[in-house]
């Protein structure tokens, strides 16, 4: 994907898929050699700025439980093959997600001059 977007002299911004990075991780190592090699942009976590809190994470299966009836998720949170407590973004947490975002993506635009 970044040697195609690098192709197409797209600007690229890099969110991690990590929701914790320790600052000494291989990863970040190999995200940083990316981000030069493809001249890309490197935002870090998706997760970065965004508290750990009930409205701004909600847990598989919880989701699962909203999805369903609480007999058949109760027996899936037993039973099922998924990772628990495995989180995602709320609507609360994606729009923080996009106004922490919103200054990085300010200096792509200024940098690359897009109109």
């Amino acid at each position: 994907m970044l040697s195609y977007t690098q192709k197409r002299n797209i600007p690229t911004i890099i969110a991690l898929p990590i929701r914790k990075l320790k600052s000494n991780s291989s990863f970040l190592q190999k995200t940083a050699d990316l981000t030069k090699k493809y001249n890309a942009y490197d935002y870090g976590s998706y997760a970065k700025n965004i508290s750990d809190t009930s409205e701004n994470w909600v847990y598989r299966d919880t989701i699962l439980m909203i999805r369903q009836n609480l007999e058949t998720a109760g027996n899936n949170a037993i039973t099922g093959n998924y990772q628990k407590n495995k989180q995602f973004l709320t609507a609360q947490g994606c729009y923080l997600w996009a106004e922490n975002m919103l200054p990085l993506i300010l200096q792509v635009i200024k940098e690359r001059n897009i109109q």
